[in-house]
């Protein structure tokens, strides 16, 4: 927070980057999900 009291830029950046870094691991893991379930399906 600076004098003004509104959240600095730097850090809702910072924010904004670690949602989306987050958005895609749970769209890559539930994709990796998918892909091990196909494959136990496939190979059983």
């Amino acid at each position: 927070m600076n004098h003004c009291g509104c959240p600095d830029g730097r850090l809702f950046l910072l924010h904004s980057l670690v949602v989306i870094h987050f958005r895609q691991l749970c769209s890559l893991f539930s994709m990796y999900h998918s892909l091990s379930f196909l494959s136990s399906t496939f190979i059983s």
